[in-house]
């Protein structure tokens, strides 16, 4: 699994995803009656290089969530030979669900992943911010980013406890815990930056302490769009 965020705010659009990948390993044995017995080892393997959010041409940026390996690979490659292939310097961002699931449709099972596509659309003279969300072989669904706001996917519970109420028993009674909300509306566009960063780190950090599988970890990737503009606060680098 992973973590990928979307902030969007007046001044731009931030992508910020984790680096690690989880592989399982499906063991079946046959007994000497012919029972088939089937083992499924979670987390047998891990990468914490993995890249999952990706700048493309026409300043238009992409995060993965979801399944890791295509066909005994990992989905990185996959997404770069999508890039290349598919996407251009007059790729329209309202068109980039569509390639996606065109793309990916090809490979049988279709894997379970979901995208996060954002960008600027060209409207007279100015520049309208998209974000859509892909799930392979459902709708798309597009976000209203008229209000800032944000969007997750991937490990989606630690970081749901920050904007859900919390509630604490007394005397026999749930009654709600002081809630303070986090005022999207006023954030800078640097404020989005460290929130995406905030917001994975304590994802992995909750997850040291936790008893479950650590899918959540490694560098964090930040990407910034505006809509003359792309660029990458924070991206890992071959070495």
């Amino acid at each position: 699994m992973s973590l990928i965020i979307a902030v969007y705010v007046e001044e731009g659009l931030v992508l910020a995803s984790d680096s690690r990948l989880t592989f399982n390993n499906r063991i079946e044995s046959t007994d000497n009656s012919g029972k088939l017995t089937i083992v499924e080892r979670e987390g047998v393997h891990h990468t914490d290089t993995a890249y999952k959010t990706f700048l493309c041409p026409n300043n238009i940026g992409i995060s993965t969530s979801g399944t890791a390996s295509i066909n005994g690979k990992t989905i990185t490659g996959y997404m770069e030979n999508f890039i290349r292939v598919k996407m251009s310097k007059g790729t329209n961002i309202d068109d980039v669900p569509k390639l996606l699931n065109d793309y990916f449709e090809q490979f049988k099972p279709l894997p379970v992943t979901t995208f996060f596509a954002a960008g600027y659309q060209p409207v007279n003279k100015d520049f309208a911010q998209k974000l859509y969300r892909v799930p392979l072989g459902s709708k798309p669904e597009e976000f209203d980013t008229s209000k800032p706001g944000i969007v997750w996917d991937g490990e989606k519970d630690i970081l749901s406890r920050l904007f859900s109420p919390l509630f604490l028993e007394r005397e026999g009674k749930y009654v709600p815990h002081e809630f303070h909300e986090v005022p999207f509306n006023l954030y800078s566009l640097q404020d989005a930056i460290d929130f995406s960063q905030y917001a994975i780190k304590m994802t992995i950090d909750a997850m040291r302490f936790q008893m479950r599988p650590k899918t959540v970890g490694g560098e964090i990737d930040i990407l910034v769009l505006k809509p003359n503009s792309s660029f990458w606060i924070t991206h890992k680098e071959l070495h």
